[in-house]
């Protein structure tokens, strides 16, 4: 009878378990179609920061893991996000799980995180083995790519320019940057030159 009692009792969290997957996929699939179809802008495109259209810098940094001299520079053919994080900022130690989620479903895209001077939240440690993690120890990227905020996003065309550049918070940001989506920072309404979608 425990036996029977202990299978029943598997089955039925088993259950629970499968339940609560399907019920986070619907959210994040109607959460993705509204943002495809629905009145949802987008992330802020920023006044700030490298111009979309620009080339993007080659960036020189130290491999957060290992502690050895690593950089980034546009691979040709080969679209990149790249994520400027802070240590010490709440909404960058957020961004982290959707970060790693994007490394693993684009896994044509390169993402690389930049992590600016300071103490705090060891990125190498939280991001995923596929995102390249690069300390700025000396400025040079935040200052070549003119980031003032965090956490900012920069979607990097094939081609080497910047397409995007957005301040991301969550999956649907970074998805709505490699698409061209994106809000205006003031009054004036955000029109992409052409819609980017760098990677299916």
């Amino acid at each position: 009878m425990s036996d029977l009692h202990l299978l029943s009792e598997l089955a039925q969290w088993a259950v629970i378990l499968l339940t609560t997957a399907m019920v986070a996929g619907l959210v994040y699939l109607t959460a993705d179609i509204r943002r495809r179809l629905g009145p949802d802008p987008g992330p802020l495109v920023p006044n700030d920061g490298l111009g979309i259209g620009e080339p993007a810098p080659i960036i020189e940094g130290t491999d957060a893991r290992s502690g050895k001299p690593r950089g980034w520079d546009p691979i040709p053919g080969h679209a990149a996000v790249i994520a400027f994080l802070s240590p010490t900022c709440a909404p960058c130690v957020a961004l982290v799980p959707h970060l790693n989620r994007l490394a693993r479903s684009r896994r044509a895209v390169s993402v690389v995180v930049v992590v600016l001077p300071g103490e705090g939240v060891d990125y190498g440690a939280t991001l995923d083995a596929l995102i390249a993690v690069l300390q700025d120890a000396d400025g040079r990227a935040q200052r070549d790519y003119m980031v003032s905020r965090t956490p900012l996003v920069f979607a990097i065309a094939p081609e080497g320019a910047v397409a995007m550049r957005t301040v991301s918070n969550d999956l649907i940001a970074l998805e709505d940057t490699l698409d061209g989506l994106g809000q205006s920072q003031g009054s004036r309404t955000w029109v992409p030159a052409e819609k980017a979608d760098l990677v299916g």
